[in-house]
């Protein structure tokens, strides 16, 4: 019946893993731009979104704007806003596409809310455009859940205009 296959016959190394290359910027538009995202273009998303670095100011309106699209952005929203965060200070005018993001969902069920943080921490550590937009972010979604995110969120910072504000959450 002739030969029959081994498991080590298969080399299941490195081939699996995603290639690590460089940031491809016309690769990272397309992927944001998809209205699709299997597990291929998805894995491709997040290989390019880890490679972007402070220097990267060119993806913020790209970044941003996917964040705003509707849709299948939802499902990739996390990535976009880790990008955001791996970019830094200079990503500070994305600051209300990220909040409106936490209200997407379930994202007042806290599945969101970690991403957010995290990349609000590298973007403004101490809050200072931040602190001005919560108000601004309350009112656009004028609910409860909006008041809990940015508590959560405040609890993140650090400084003193962030624990002045957090005394109207107590």
């Amino acid at each position: 019946y002739g030969r029959q296959f081994s498991i080590d016959d298969f080399d299941f190394g490195e081939n699996l893993a995603p290639a690590k290359t460089s940031l491809d910027k016309e690769l990272l538009q397309e992927l944001l731009q998809a209205d699709y995202y299997g597990s291929n273009e998805f894995h491709q998303l997040q290989n390019q979104i880890e490679k972007l670095a402070p220097a990267d100011i060119w993806a913020i309106p790209v970044l941003t704007t996917a964040l705003r699209r509707e849709g299948s952005a939802f499902v990739i929203s996390p990535l976009v806003v880790e990008g955001l965060g791996n970019i830094g200070p200079a990503a500070h005018t994305a600051i209300p596409a990220i909040l409106d993001t936490s209200m997407a969902g379930a994202a007042i069920l806290e599945d969101r809310i970690e991403p957010i943080t995290k990349a609000l921490q590298k973007i403004d550590p101490e809050g200072e455009y931040i602190l001005p937009e919560l108000p601004l972010f309350e009112k656009r979604h004028y609910t409860a859940g909006a008041r809990h995110v940015s508590k959560k969120i405040l609890l993140k910072l650090k400084g003193q205009a962030v624990e002045e504000a957090l005394k109207k959450y107590e």
